[in-house]
């Protein structure tokens, strides 16, 4: 028995070759792109039978067409039997057979019979869920792979099921959240990344300035006094020597040459006159 207690999804798919789907006697195990999960069954000859126990609300059959002539009995816990007659046109797949509309909460069991020699097609079972606290029994682990949920209805001509799909609302807000917030966070970045660039700059600039302040270191005052009182003796010193020796001479009458004295104590002989004789 397949149970679904459920309000998150509005239907369950159950495929053709769930084991809880009782085939009597086996049907033909058939496949086409077309197909649910690319497989379907189908009966071999009149009376050959299907029988699903459920529990759900409702249940839709669907199935493929292969022939106009094909004709099937199907049947509600069983009650009145529906006869299905397919469409003029035959070669369709994914077709909807039959639609139990809203049943009671609880178990219920549906059986297809084929009432000609004409193959029915079994594709796959939309199973309705009950409401929460309406299950007639608990829920087990009776549920396969074959069973995924759906939100496909019984006019639907889906061909696979899609139950992680993301709601095109919460695409639309990622993509708009991401289209305002990547401008900003680049923008606060480009600028946190100029603000520590000029920090670094004016760091680098403060150092620098530094550096050539304290990079003139004058000499001590001792070096400077010591100095000049050396230059000041040495100056001393000359000015004396040069005052010792500076003599002026008068030229005698006879003579008409001159000397010429430095200060350094140096002569030099001027028109051929010899250099003064000096007295100490």
């Amino acid at each position: 028995m397949f149970t679904t207690t459920s309000t998150s999804v509005s239907a369950y798919f159950v495929d053709d070759r769930d084991s809880r789907i009782q085939y009597d006697p086996a049907w033909k195990l058939l496949g086409s792109e077309g197909d649910f999960q690319l497989t379907s069954q189908a009966s071999q000859a009149q009376g050959d039978s299907l029988t699903f126990q459920f529990e759900g609300k409702s249940i839709s059959f669907y199935g493929g067409v292969t022939s106009t002539t094909v004709t099937a009995s199907i049947s509600i816990d069983g009650g009145p039997p529906t006869l299905w007659v397919p469409p003029p046109a035959a070669n369709l797949t994914n077709h909807l057979i039959f639609y139990s509309g809203d049943l009671t909460p609880g178990i219920h069991t549906l059986v297809v019979t084929a009432t000609n020699d004409q193959p029915v097609s079994a594709d796959y079972f939309l199973v309705t869920p009950n409401a929460p606290g309406t299950s007639s029994s608990a829920l087990g682990s009776s549920a396969s792979s074959s069973a995924s949920p759906s939100s496909i209805g019984p006019n639907s001509t889906a061909h696979s099921n899609s139950p992680n799909v993301a709601p095109i609302g919460t695409i639309v807000s990622v993509v708009v959240a991401l289209g305002i917030g990547l401008p900003l966070i680049l923008g606060v970045s480009l600028f946190v990344c100029r603000f520590m660039r000029r920090r670094v700059e004016g760091q680098q600039r403060s150092h620098l300035a530094q550096s050539r302040v304290f990079s003139f270191s004058p000499p001590s005052v001792e070096r400077q006094g010591r100095g000049g009182m050396i230059l000041s003796n040495k100056l001393m010193r000359a000015m004396e020597m040069a005052g010792q020796r500076h003599v002026t001479t008068v030229p005698s009458a006879s003579t008409s040459r001159a000397t010429l004295t430095g200060t350094t104590g140096q002569q030099r002989e001027i028109h051929g006159a010899p250099p003064p004789v000096y007295e100490e």
